[in-house]
């Protein structure tokens, strides 16, 4: 169970640090259309 439990708090924590990654490379990439501008 302990396992199971381990297994899932890492997925979820990918899942987060995977949204927060998307969410680093958008705000980039707008700036660089700003700066294109």
């Amino acid at each position: 169970m302990a396992e199971k439990y381990t297994f899932m708090s890492f997925r979820s924590n990918t899942f987060s640090i995977s949204i927060l990654f998307i969410q680093l490379t958008t705000k980039i990439k707008r700036e660089d259309r700003l700066s294109d501008a």
